[in-house]
């Protein structure tokens, strides 16, 4: 009998608030729930080709409630850049994205640094979802 790869879901800001308790759901429903970080770096993901990538979820972020503390670099890097690789990575794996936004990304009238880069995370997966046969998801999360 052969042992069946377990059901991977790779997470961005796995050690965050939100990132641990998804975990912690993924792991309570049987699937191995990973830092999606940690896995790219072993060996690049090579060693890795037998996983199977079911789901990247997008739960990392920063500066939003102490974005005067956060330097804009900081804020581009984690909002948007790393949006970016969980799209690249969902697409490679044909595994399904779910990116966890921010409610302020949708007050029109706040153009703080933190609200541009949610914006842009956000513009990312919808042009991601409209040029790719890949399975998209994206969730609206509001934290007050």
């Amino acid at each position: 009998m052969v042992a069946r790869q377990p059901e991977v879901v790779l997470i961005a800001g796995i050690n965050g608030g939100i990132g641990s308790h998804v975990a912690s759901r993924i792991r309570e429903a049987g699937r191995e729930a990973l830092c999606m970080f940690s896995w790219l770096e072993q060996e690049g993901g090579l060693r890795h080709s037998g996983d199977s990538v079911v789901g990247v979820v997008n739960c990392a972020g920063k500066g939003m409630e102490s974005s005067s503390q956060v330097s804009i670099t900081d804020m581009r890097e984690a909002n948007v850049v790393v949006t970016h690789l969980c799209i690249r990575v969902a697409e490679k794996y044909d595994a399904t994205l779910v990116h966890l936004g921010s409610a302020m990304e949708h007050d029109v009238l706040r153009t703080d640094t933190y609200v541009q880069t949610k914006r842009l995370a956000s513009t990312l997966i919808r042009d991601a979802r409209a040029c790719s046969a890949g399975t998209f998801r994206s969730v609206r999360l509001s934290l007050h």
